[in-house]
């Protein structure tokens, strides 16, 4: 038995907060947070760790170093041998990262992926991207989270977005699954109106998606930013085109469908519709999440609620609605701490952030 403790450092921390996610079905990011982990690892038969040991190693990692028992029993809960077990399996994806230019130990590093955009190195770019769509899932969740940490110091941004924004891997794993709704990198509002460069609506339904998809998320930005004009010149492609009216559920993927149908309602918000309309159409979304949420897993029953309760959260609709959504979700909700169901509707929506670039870069 080796009795020493392994290597851990924010990069594997963060690693074992993500698998904890995976298995909690919601992220750590507070006190009580910590106190239901803490439960349902005595509730395991594994042992106990302390609401306080929790956080510090979650939150005060750098000034706290975990004592060995305690990671082996947080490994052990994932399913584990142990701590070595989760740091060696880990090893393998950080050697792979290492080979490819992309330091894991220092986060804001100037990486070979940032010289390569900072210097508009088109070809090995192009050439890695492509190479890239035969690595596994994580692999390229790994490059697109690198990616993201590029462009935030890169003062090319413009150039990577035009460049590449059709480039098939930067499109599904920086755009799509890497999303950032804060908009935090320079120019990522072009980055998107590149993404929606000839796409062809009608042509299948994946193009389809995609043009729900872009235009959704540049709505949601300029209504949140209170960007009006912008948002109104969006709205008006979205809800008001003949061909986009009723359309069928069947096919999409749930985030660009929920998104399209729950951002009307904020349409109406800065087209000044009666207070009738607003409310007849929040009864509707609510009867919609009810006829969906039967047919879906954990993870898309959490799309459907964080995205119409995020919009509930931001238009005049009164609190009444709130309950009434929470109402739906009451057994989501109970897999959460206590306290959750009964705090206003803004504080759940962390427990049901399903964006995964948030999982790693919050």
């Amino acid at each position: 038995m080796r009795t020493f403790k392994p290597y851990f450092d924010q990069f594997t921390i963060d690693r074992l907060r993500l698998e904890l996610l995976q298995k909690l079905g919601w992220t750590i990011s507070n006190k009580p947070d910590c106190e239901k982990l803490s439960q349902n690892i005595l509730l395991s038969g594994l042992g106990r760790i302390s609401e306080s040991t929790l956080y510090r190693i979650f939150f005060q990692f750098e000034k706290h170093s975990p004592y060995k028992n305690t990671l082996d029993i947080l490994c052990q809960f994932l399913g584990y041998k142990d701590s070595f077990d989760f740091a060696e399996q880990l090893q393998q994806q950080r050697h792979e990262l290492h080979h490819s230019g992309i330091t894991t130990e220092h986060q804001h590093k100037k990486s070979l992926l940032f010289s390569c955009i900072e210097y508009s190195a088109k070809k090995p770019l192009t050439d890695f991207f492509e190479e890239t769509s035969e690595s596994s899932h994580e692999f390229k969740r790994d490059i697109s989270i690198a990616i993201f940490d590029s462009l935030l110091i890169a003062s090319k941004q413009q150039w990577f977005f035009k460049t590449f924004a059709q480039q098939e891997y930067i499109r599904k794993y920086f755009f799509e699954r890497g999303h950032d709704p804060k908009f935090r990198i320079k120019n990522y509002e072009y980055g998107f109106i590149e993404y929606l460069k000839r796409i062809d609506k009608e042509k299948d339904i994946d193009q389809l998606q995609d043009y729900l998809f872009g235009y959704a998320v540049l709505f949601r930005h300029y209504f949140l930013c209170n960007q009006t004009n912008q948002a109104l010149s969006i709205g008006k492609t979205l809800f008001e085109a003949e061909d986009l009216a009723d359309i069928p559920f069947q096919g999409l993927y749930i985030f660009p469908f929920i998104r399209f149908k729950a951002y009307l309602l904020w349409y109406y918000e800065i087209t000044f519709e009666s207070r009738k309309t607003k409310d007849d159409y929040a009864h509707y979304l609510l009867d919609l999440v009810k006829s969906l949420k039967t047919n879906f897993e954990l993870s898309e029953r959490k799309i459907l609620f964080h995205t119409v309760a995020e919009t509930f959260l931001y238009s005049s609709l009164s609190l009444s609605f709130h309950e009434r959504l929470k109402e739906l979700f009451a057994e989501e909700f109970k897999q959460l701490p206590h306290n959750v169901y009964k705090k206003h509707l803004k504080y759940s929506l962390t427990y049901f952030e399903q964006n995964g670039l948030l999982h790693f870069r919050p």
